[in-house]
């Protein structure tokens, strides 16, 4: 959630017009208006907004998640070289861009 007064300094800096909680709240309805027919709402707070989406629908949640059951690395092979999004259903993230599996102090 982010407070009201946030969204007022980040929007007009220090320089907020008189009625700035009624001028955000009419921000707010045109965000609304905006995402109308996306799997996105704008939820009102006592003290502020928050942006309620599906967890899968940010892009940093997915980057962030561990790679998805692939399985354990072969111990009879290297790991694969190229996408490993593709040949190990492992999707994305900073584990898939190297040739060596993370150890369990997360190295490489």
């Amino acid at each position: 959630m982010v407070a009201s007064e946030s969204l007022v300094d980040g929007i007009w800096q220090d320089a907020p017009p008189s009625g700035a909680a009624n001028a955000l709240q009419a921000l707010v309805s045109r965000l609304r208006r905006a995402l109308r027919g996306l799997d996105v709402d704008v939820e009102s707070h006592p003290a502020g907004y928050r942006l309620a989406v599906e967890p899968d629908a940010v892009d940093v949640v997915r980057f962030e998640r561990p790679p998805r059951a692939a399985g354990p690395w072969p111990v009879t092979r290297r790991p694969p070289r190229g996408s490993c999004a593709r040949r190990w259903n492992c999707g994305a993230g900073p584990h898939c861009w190297t040739s060596r599996p993370p150890t369990s102090s997360g190295r490489r």
